[in-house]
């Protein structure tokens, strides 16, 4: 069985409603179904319905190369504003094709954009939906994490203006490996839990927050032996620094 959503009418939907007067259990299995952008495949579970709100228990599906689980509600008490409380699991993910094919991940992990790798992650969302029965994101809370199998990060301009300042090439491209990211979404702003990352024998501490129309405000505290530091850039003001505390 195939199920499609067909946006090709128009720009914009009206949510389904979930019927009031139904108290059924459905275990739906599909071979693929397409929402927006989003295909999935081999999806099965249990969904009930009851009282205006569709209840999804042990839901699964493959996407994009990976398997995605679901359990939570979808709730039409309130015709005018529907909406959802979900658990995600998502196992074998690859950063940059979710990145391409879900505006909620580019939302909330815009440096998803920059990472070549597979990761997993565990969340839970919650809030109201839109008429095109996509999540409001200025109006979702959410939390949980996100692990990193194996990835690289490069191209991404701060590392590299930080590379620049400090003459470390090494900090333009992070490889990352079983590295584990707490975070929480809320009032419009994705919280990024302090975090640690290694890169040869330097330490990152990085945490912060950004803001759904993309604001950045992170702090990344940085441990580097000296002998790292080029001598025509930081280094020649550090080592400076250093020869006068030792001599005093």
């Amino acid at each position: 069985t195939t199920g499609t959503s067909d946006n090709s009418a128009a720009t914009s939907t009206e949510p389904f409603v979930v019927p009031k007067n139904l108290d059924l259990d459905i275990y739906p299995e599909f071979g693929q179904v397409n929402y927006d952008k989003y295909e999935l495949k081999n999806v099965d579970g249990k969904m009930n319905i009851a009282d205006g709100i569709a209840y999804l228990t042990d839901a699964h599906a493959n996407f994009i190369n990976g398997r995605l689980s679901l359990d939570g509600k979808y709730d039409t008490q309130d015709l005018d504003a529907p909406k959802f409380d979900m658990k995600y699991k998502m196992d074998g993910m690859e950063f940059n094709k979710l990145f391409s094919r879900s505006e909620t991940f580019r939302k909330l992990a815009p440096i998803a954009n920059f990472i070549e790798g597979i990761f997993n992650s565990t969340l839970i969302m919650a809030g109201p939906l839109d008429d095109n029965m996509m999540p409001d994101l200025m109006k979702l809370t959410a939390s949980g994490f996100l692990e990193t199998l194996q990835g690289q990060v490069s191209g991404f301009q701060p590392l590299e203006k930080i590379s620049n300042a400090i003459g470390v090439d090494k900090i333009k491209q992070w490889d990352i490996k079983d590295s584990k990211n707490w975070f929480d979404v809320s009032d419009g702003y994705v919280v990024l839990k302090p975090h640690d990352h290694a890169v040869d024998d330097m330490i990152f501490t990085v945490a912060g927050r950004h803001s759904i129309d993309q604001k950045l405000d992170y702090t990344i505290n940085a441990k580097i032996p000296r002998d790292k530091l080029s001598k025509d850039k930081l280094g020649k003001n550090v080592e400076f620094g250093m020869d006068f505390l030792e001599n005093e």
